[in-house]
């Protein structure tokens, strides 16, 4: 993305925008529901685990978490033009699923000795059928490499606004 100073105060501003933007599909949609906000600290590295069933997941958490969160997402999210522009913005960077990626480990064992809060999905991939998958071990790794906390996040009904393999969200869900 943009470098230097004016560049993040750009970057800061479309985020800030998309966010808000988010907020008001997601209350369009029917409203969403958080519990448990409060066993998120506030400063320091953290590891958010969610399940996956829905690509709404992700902007569910990045609109619902109160500190600014970064995302491992999978690199084939990056080919579609504007969604790869759009998460690039929303702070995501991409990790390839077929074999270790190292670079995209690094990335995130960096911005966890910064302090940052990182989204993992543990599962890999999201749920075609809403049950949780057998998990990866990226998340672990990162937490026992970095000394991060890890957060266990568990979503519910967001496949039924987004389903699995499909763009167009269901009003009310």
């Amino acid at each position: 993305m943009v470098r230097g100073r004016s560049g993040r105060m750009i970057e800061g501003f479309v985020r800030g925008l998309l966010r808000l933007f988010l907020r008001g599909i997601l209350a369009g949609l029917g409203g969403v529901r958080a519990y448990g906000l409060e066993h998120v600290p506030e400063a320091g590295p953290l590891i958010l685990a969610p399940n996956h069933v829905s690509h709404l997941d992700p902007i569910l958490i990045g609109v619902l978490v109160r500190r600014p969160v970064w995302f491992l997402a999978t690199d084939e999210l990056f080919t579609i033009p504007v969604l790869g522009t759009l998460s690039r913005y929303l702070r995501a960077f991409p990790i390839r699923q077929d074999s270790p990626d190292r670079k995209a480990l690094r990335r995130a064992e960096e911005l966890l000795r910064q302090g940052e809060a990182l989204v993992v999905f543990p599962e890999g991939h999201e749920s075609l059928d809403g049950k949780l998958k057998p998990l990866q071990g990226g998340a672990i790794l990162l937490a026992r490499r970095t000394g991060a906390c890890i957060v266990p996040v568990g979503i519910r009904g967001s496949e039924r606004v987004l389903p699995p393999r499909e763009w167009r969200p269901r009003h009310g869900g």
